[in-house]
């Protein structure tokens, strides 16, 4: 009998230490994916679905890089965010 539920305990403790390694790959991915492109000023860890989350028109609380550094003209703020995206940039299908 002892044997029959350490075997049980043991799957069940896999199980949930694998599902919370799904579940935090795939946060991290959604959050690193987002990253590419700019953060959220309120809260640095939200991805932009989390930042804007029930917004239908714009969202303040997103900024790109470009409005992070302060890009004056169009190309550099291209630059600025292609630089970015680069450097930041993870697939993600």
């Amino acid at each position: 009998m002892k044997d029959a539920s350490q075997a049980w305990i043991l799957v069940t403790l896999t199980g949930t230490t694998v599902a919370l390694v799904a579940w935090l790959v795939d946060v991290v991915q959604e959050w690193m994916s987002d990253l590419k492109t700019g953060y959220c000023t309120t809260n640095w860890r939200y991805n932009s679905k989390f930042c804007c989350w029930g917004r239908e028109d714009g969202c303040p609380e997103w900024r790109t890089w470009s409005e992070t550094f302060g890009n004056a003209t169009q190309a550099s703020s291209y630059y600025t965010d292609m630089a970015m995206y680069s450097v930041l940039g993870v697939r993600s299908d």
